[in-house]
This record gives structure tokens, sequence and C-alpha cells, in this order.
């Protein structure tokens, strides 16, 4: 039996500042991820959470804002995906799951956050030509961004 570890160096996390997405690039950084991009809906959160990182395990952190729902009819990606070994989606809202059941416009939210708004990010993911290069992706349920 052959035991490969994983090593990933360089991270790209959508969805950053969810519960699952910290505990998963904590992890990484402590078995030597050096870089990551942190993309999130908070930008306080998310800018609060880089320099934590930077502080505690020394590693090169850049930021950006990303609301899925804003951006849902946008073409993803600022910087070249590439560069990273490791894509991690954790993004996803709960939403007001009682109102949803009688306002339309937050059923709609719920969804354009958790699905609609998604799909640029995983098209592009995902395509041919990306899926010829190296790297790995994970994607974790869409209620990740809010239950962790």
């Amino acid at each position: 039996m052959v035991n490969r570890k994983i090593k990933i160096r360089s991270a790209l996390i959508i969805g950053s500042t969810s519960l699952v997405a910290k505990c998963i690039v904590e992890q990484l950084a402590k078995n030597k991820c050096v870089k990551f991009r942190l993309l999130a809906r908070n930008k306080k959160a998310n800018d609060d959470f880089a320099q934590s990182l930077r502080t505690r395990f020394l590693v090169d952190v850049s930021t950006a804002s990303l609301d899925l729902v804003a951006s849902a009819s946008e073409k993803p990606f600022g910087f070249t995906r590439d560069e990273f070994d490791l894509v991690v989606v954790t993004v996803g809202t709960l939403g007001d799951t009682e109102l949803a059941t009688k306002e339309a416009s937050e059923a709609l939210s719920i969804a354009t956050t958790n699905y609609l708004g998604l799909i640029p990010w995983l098209v592009a993911l995902t395509s041919p030509e990306r899926l010829e290069k190296r790297g790995r992706l994970w994607v974790f349920s869409s209620v990740a961004g809010d239950r962790g």
C-alpha cells in the first residue's frame, strides 16, 4: 500500500467565513499550506480571519468580498485560479426558512445564494480546460455557510 500525503501549498477558499471553511483553513495552515485567497460576503469578518491566520501561522493571505446574490450574472475570478492546489467551496445561507414559506422574496434570496449565485463559479472551476490541470476541488453543501 502506498501512503501518499497530499501536499497542498495554496488554497482558494470561497465562503471563507463559514465555520467549516475556517476549520479547513486552519488545518491546512498547520500542515504547511502557505498561501490563501479568502472570498466571503462579510468583508470585516474575512479580513479579521485573514489577519488571525497571518499572525498565528505566518502565511500569505489575500482577501476579497464576494456576494453571490449580487454577482450571480458576473463572470467569476479576478485572478488566476490555476495558481491554487486546492479550491474549497463552503458558501450558502439558511436564510429565514419560516419567512421563505410566506414570502417569495426570501425564498428567491435563499435560492440565489445557495444555487444560482454559485453556478458561474462551479462552471468555471469544472471547465474541461480546468479539469486537465492539477489541483483539487472540495465542495460542501450550501448550508455549510451558516451551520458549519
